[in-house]
C-alpha cells in the first residue's frame, strides 16, 4: 500500500480504477457532473478529472467533495484501490 499525498505519489500505482469509479457511482445515483460540481462546491472540470484517467492527480480536498457528493467515502475508496494512507 502506499500513500496518496496527490499529484505525483499516485503515477504508476495501483488505482487506474479510482476515476472509474467515481464514474459509475455518479451515475448509479443518476447525476450529472455539472450536478455533482454544484453539490460539491467545485467545477465539473475537477469532477472530470476525479472521473478520468488523471484522477491521480486531483486534489485530495476536492475528491473527497466530488466522493462526499455522491454518496462515497473517498478515504474508503482510495484505500479499496490500494492506497493505505490518505495526506491532504
Amino acid at each position: 500500500m502506499v500513500p496518496w499525498r496527490g499529484v505525483d505519489a499516485m503515477r504508476g500505482r495501483k488505482g487506474s480504477g479510482i476515476g472509474d469509479t467515481v464514474r459509475r457511482e455518479r451515475e448509479r445515483h443518476g447525476l450529472t457532473r455539472e450536478a455533482v460540481a454544484e453539490l460539491a462546491g467545485v467545477s465539473p472540470h475537477v469532477v472530470a478529472v476525479c472521473e478520468g484517467p488523471r484522477a491521480r492527480t486531483a486534489d485530495v480536498r476536492e475528491f473527497r467533495r466530488v466522493c462526499r457528493a455522491i454518496g462515497v467515502d473517498g478515504d474508503t475508496l482510495l484505500k479499496s484501490c490500494g492506497y493505505e494512507t490518505v495526506y491532504e
